[in-house]
């Protein structure tokens, strides 16, 4: 789908549904703490606040869970910090 978005509106930006991103990530890893650093880490704002969002993700949720989170595709389609950088 997105080769023929691209060629269709290649000028517009796109994002990925974090609603759909959580629910993925909530499958592999549960509880309210991991929801709630899944949140700090897609909403960061700077380059700083996604930084330490990950460190504390890293320590809480192990290294699997932040894995999961840098293993998607462009951070300028699901991470705030990336979108206003862009």
């Amino acid at each position: 789908m997105e080769p023929a978005l691209d060629e269709l509106w290649p000028e517009v930006h796109r994002r990925y549904c974090t609603r759909y991103l959580c629910k993925n990530f909530k499958g592999h890893y549960l509880g309210p703490l991991m929801h709630q650093l899944f949140c700090r880490v897609v909403n960061a704002y700077s380059e700083y606040t996604f930084k330490k969002a990950l460190e504390r993700l890293v320590q809480e949720g192990g290294r699997r869970a932040t894995r999961w989170m840098l293993d998607l595709e462009n951070q300028e389609k699901w991470c705030s910090h990336a979108l206003i950088s862009a």
